[in-house]
């Protein structure tokens, strides 16, 4: 699934102690949120759960915070982010989908710029993957200015759409444009051009690089090895004529009679 901007809600320059920003249309669980505040100091709260990634000062402030969306983000109405006194600032909600949700921006860089109308910002990143999303993100404070446009990267600068230009009083302002960058590798500095602007400028420039799930395809290869064991009976049938010598002994035993008495008779022969 690609990383993609999707939508996003901006709450305009003004004089407040906090910004208010309606929930993107259409925010799902899961969905990347990326906050962009314009003021003159850092916020002071957040809403739940947001992480601020990234604050750059001249004159004003940007301040770049994110969160994954969660089932109580999607149930919001607005999400208000606080300041520690009233102030002119203003505010945007980005909704990205399909960011990956461990560590969605690896990459951020923030610079500044004075006295031009066409800032270059020395904010270099390289991003992780192929295809991540780059957000560049501007504010300035400049006599007469119009709007701010023609956003570029020096190295295999991609092709930039502006999701918001807003300018309070011709002197104040915070833009944010996006793209997807095939190439992973570093984008030299940013740059971008202010409509109108006379001498007197001050500008702030970030980019940052949302990182895509990373697919991943394992080959698993396995080797089976079988012991077979096997018990053989073998039946050995043979004839055996036994030869024997017997011997018998004969033993006769002689008895003598014995005859009793002394007196013999003659007997008659006649």
């Amino acid at each position: 699934m690609a990383v993609a901007y999707q939508t996003h809600a901006i709450t305009a320059i003004v004089s407040t102690n906090s910004i208010v920003i309606t929930k993107p249309t259409s925010l799902a669980v899961g969905d990347l949120m990326v906050a962009q505040i314009f003021s003159t100091s850092t916020p002071n709260s957040l809403p739940s759960g947001f992480t601020q990634l990234l604050t750059t000062v001249n004159t004003n402030r940007s301040t770049i915070c994110y969160k994954v969306a969660d089932s109580g983000d999607v149930a919001a109405s607005d999400f208000t982010f606080g300041l520690p006194g009233t102030e002119l600032s203003g505010g945007a909600l980005i909704r990205i989908s399909g960011a990956t949700s461990a560590n969605p921006i690896p990459e951020s860089a923030g610079a500044t710029a004075t006295n031009t109308a066409t800032p270059s910002f020395a904010n270099t990143i390289t991003p992780h993957v192929a295809d991540s999303l780059l957000l560049f993100f501007t504010t300035t404070t400049a006599t007469s200015i119009t709007g701010i446009s023609t956003y570029a990267v020096t190295t295999s600068d991609p092709s930039w759409t502006e999701m918001y230009d807003s300018i309070a009083s011709s002197v104040r302002g915070f833009s944010a444009a996006y793209a997807t960058r095939p190439q992973t590798t570093a984008t030299g500095n940013s740059t971008c051009a202010g409509a109108n602007i006379f001498t007197t400028s001050t500008w702030t420039g970030q980019i940052i690089a949302i990182m895509p799930p990373i697919e991943t395809t394992i080959a698993e290869s396995v080797t089976c090895t079988y012991t077979i064991q096997q018990t053989i009976r073998s039946t050995y049938s043979d004839t055996v004529t036994p030869t024997e010598t017997i011997t018998s002994e004969k033993q006769k035993n002689w008895a003598t009679q014995q005859k009793s008495g002394t007196t013999w008779t003659t007997q008659d022969k006649s």
